[in-house]
């Protein structure tokens, strides 16, 4: 899979009340910075750090409604398990440039709606 700056942006597909939307919100303004984090740690070679990063990445971003975040943790996380530390290193720049283009994309998307 090849990303550039000129994709879209990835949105939420959870469709909740303004509650939630709140919640998905903050998860989007954060992402950048955790999926950094993660990325630092492939860098270092701290492969079970990585691994637990990508664990409760990929279990916020499914609870959330983020997909390809979910997806792209999830092989994170299986390549920092099987030590694999050039993979981990490719998914989680990988992830980086995903999570730059997060949206929460309820607000955008009129889901202000219970």
């Amino acid at each position: 899979m090849d990303y550039d700056r000129d994709l879209p942006p990835v949105v939420s597909t959870l469709r909740r009340g303004p509650e939630v939307i709140r919640l998905v919100e903050a998860f989007a303004r954060a992402l950048p910075g955790l999926c950094a984090a993660l990325q630092a740690s492939a860098v270092c070679e701290d492969l079970a750090a990585a691994a637990a990063a990508a664990h409760r990445l990929k279990g916020s971003a499914g609870g959330y409604g983020f997909a390809l975040v979910h997806d792209l943790a999830a092989a994170v996380e299986r390549a920092a398990n099987d030590r694999d530390g050039t993979l981990c290193c490719d998914l989680a720049r990988r992830l980086v440039e995903v999570g730059s283009r997060v949206r929460a994309g309820a607000v955008d998307q009129g889901w202000d709606q219970p």
